[in-house]
């Protein structure tokens, strides 16, 4: 063979090595160094949940429509439960008039789509904040439940109970047991 044709195939089979060995070098450094490192997910702390979630977030529609949205900071997913803490969430109310909540923590019947709400819980609604201990939604009837102390405040008027419904179809708020109310300057019916 030439001098000449070996020192070129010398010259390819090098360059070539370089080629391949920035490569591996480069794939290496993207497979290192590429994004955050993946954070250890803590051991779920109750074996008995079928999955545990860090998010969570879950809307549920009837005949089209959006009832309402929930979202959480966490789950734990069982059979027909799921347990959630650091809730918030948002009723459709129709025509424009939504009723957001939080609290801090829950519970949602995945079947009849039905959950309670515990914990410094608080409601918005049509510019009156709800505020009790705890909440239960009823799907069927789009009401919410409230059989604990509540105080509803307006900017004219504060109101307590013993419980509360809020019909979220008429959009109505009826509140029994104790009422008692503190109607402010300017306060007219």
């Amino acid at each position: 063979m030439p001098d000449n044709l070996i020192s070129n195939i010398r010259i390819i089979l090098s360059a070539l090595i370089v080629v391949i060995a920035g490569v591996v070098i480069f794939l290496f450094l993207q497979y290192r160094f590429a994004g955050n490192p993946a954070k250890k997910t803590p051991p779920p702390t109750d074996s008995h949940a079928i999955l545990t979630l860090e998010g969570f977030h879950h809307v549920a529609t009837r005949d089209g429509k959006t009832e309402w949205t929930l979202d959480a900071k966490s789950a734990k997913l069982y059979s027909d439960v799921a347990v959630l803490t650091g809730m918030s969430g948002r009723f459709y109310a129709g025509k424009n008039k939504d009723a957001v909540f939080t609290g801090k923590t829950g519970r949602v019947n995945l079947k009849s789509l039905d959950f309670n709400v515990y914990g410094e819980v608080r409601v918005v609604y049509e510019g009156l904040v709800l505020r009790t201990r705890d909440l239960l939604y009823h799907h069927d009837s789009h009401m919410i439940i409230i059989d604990s102390p509540a105080s509803v405040t307006g900017q004219k008027a504060v109101i307590t109970a013993d419980s509360a419904r809020l019909l979220l179809e008429s959009g109505k708020v009826v509140l029994n047991g104790h009422v008692k109310g503190l109607l402010k300057n300017g306060f007219g019916l």
